[in-house]
């Protein structure tokens, strides 16, 4: 079975004096992302790929990520298209990975991944926060169809803040 991780980047500066596309991560934001990670420690989780828009708080947050896990932040794949890409297009993008690829993280933005989640499987979400991380299984990439990927988690960062 291969294994999709759909993770929304952390939260971003509020800054009005540079566009979207270069703010940086929040202070809040980097906390979030380590909170993320210790609540992921009981899953077994290693991706054999990391694909991240190349938004700088994307990179960043997939940077953190890959630093967290062990994984060689010089193979992250950053994606320009991720930056303003909507459910189909990253639809189409997981239908054309690799089949040697099993686990895949992918780091982008909202609506997007909100979108992506409810096509790829049989959920309705209300919302898909900053630092969330969502993974679906499906049988393979290739022949990846809509609601056909199942659940087997959804960290999400509300809840981990109020522990």
């Amino acid at each position: 079975m291969k294994r999709i991780y759909i993770l929304r980047h952390a939260k971003a500066q509020k800054e009005i004096k540079t566009d979207d596309f270069s703010r940086k991560l929040s202070k809040r934001g980097k906390n979030e992302l380590k909170a993320l990670f210790e609540s992921l420690q009981k899953y077994e989780i290693k991706w054999d790929k990391i694909y991240a828009s190349s938004a700088i708080r994307t990179k960043k947050t997939a940077q953190i990520m890959a630093k967290y896990y062990g994984y060689d932040k010089k193979d992250i794949c950053l994606i320009d298209a991720f930056y303003e890409a909507d459910e189909m297009g990253l639809f189409a993008f997981l239908k054309h990975l690799d089949e040697d690829i099993e686990n895949v993280l992918l780091i982008g933005h909202n609506p997007a991944l909100l979108k992506l989640c409810e096509l790829l499987s049989s959920l309705c979400l209300h919302s898909f926060p900053t630092s969330s991380m969502l993974c679906l299984e499906c049988e393979n990439f290739k022949n990846l169809k809509e609601h056909s990927a199942k659940l087997v988690f959804f960290e999400h960062i509300k809840p981990l803040k109020e522990n």
